[in-house]
């Protein structure tokens, strides 16, 4: 019922009028989209760097991925080495954490940089940095890894980290910067987390979906990025992957997606759905 309501509260005349006819009469139309899939929609297309993502799906810029996964699954960190691998392949990226501070991300994309060095010398993890048993050798070579990063010989893309903590704050500064930046994937961890009016328990449930539905819309509407977010699946759609995992079957399918997670409502479905799962 939640969602039939939020389809009530859609106002329609803000929608583009779409094209729509017979089939029989639009085979141009047909032949002239075959054409642009060889040329010009090429450059709407935003790679990962993952083979075993890019070798199956093609993502293109208006278009929204959720990462899915449970607490502890491992989401927080394959979108970290996700971005980088963007950043890496000459994507210009807007990330808006609200789980991290800037300083925090800044930290662990520094490390995962250190993998162009692993021939040369090796670094100690950030933990023993933390914790404080790291060398002045070690300290010297990392320092050559953060110069790297200074001079873009290796991440030749933008990465632009921020803290935000509405989806209005993110959709400013991206009008802001993107003629400057030219973004070209933005990504929000996490959506379902985005301040919302306080109140009933189950209002502000539908306030968060709503702001899930209205980034989704937002990114098609501007048609120039892509969007990324982790979402929660719940226990039950967690079970059910880990059953499917042990019959050899896979993880988390659109099903999770759609009723045991924060993105549950709304969301048009014109998304990619990538799942973790340890």
């Amino acid at each position: 019922m939640a969602w039939v309501r939020s389809r009530w509260a859609l106002d329609l005349t803000e929608e583009e009028p779409q094209l729509g006819g017979l089939l029989h009469e639009n085979t141009e139309v047909l032949k002239q989209q075959l054409a642009d899939y060889l040329t010009t929609s090429q450059s709407e297309r935003v790679k990962t760097h993952y083979p075993q993502i890019d070798n199956k799906w093609v993502v293109r810029r208006g278009k929204t991925m959720f990462i899915l996964g449970s607490s502890g699954d491992g989401k927080s960190t394959f979108l970290n080495s996700l971005i980088y691998r963007m950043a890496k392949g000459g994507e210009n990226i807007l990330y808006v954490s609200l789980e991290f501070s800037p300083k925090e991300i800044w930290e662990f994309l520094a490390f995962v940089h250190c993998f162009h060095y692993r021939k040369e010398f090796y670094l100690p993890s950030l933990g023993v940095w933390q914790r404080g048993e790291a060398k002045q050798d070690d300290k010297v070579n990392m320092e050559k890894v953060i110069d790297d990063i200074k001079n873009r010989t290796h991440v030749k893309g933008v990465i632009d980290v921020q803290r935000f903590w509405s989806l209005e704050e993110i959709q400013q500064h991206y009008e802001a910067h993107k003629e400057s930046l030219r973004y070209s994937v933005v990504v929000v961890d996490y959506l379902g987390k985005l301040n919302v009016p306080p109140g009933r328990p189950a209002d502000e449930i539908n306030a968060r979906n709503s702001n899930v539905s209205k980034a989704v819309k937002w990114t098609q509407k501007e048609g120039k990025f892509v969007l990324i977010s982790p979402s929660q699946v719940n226990r039950e759609a967690h079970k059910e992957a880990r059953k499917s995992k042990e019959k050899e079957k896979g993880a988390y399918d659109l099903d999770a997606m759609y009723y045991g997670s924060a993105a549950q409502q709304d969301t048009d479905w014109r998304c990619l759905c990538i799942a973790t799962m340890t």
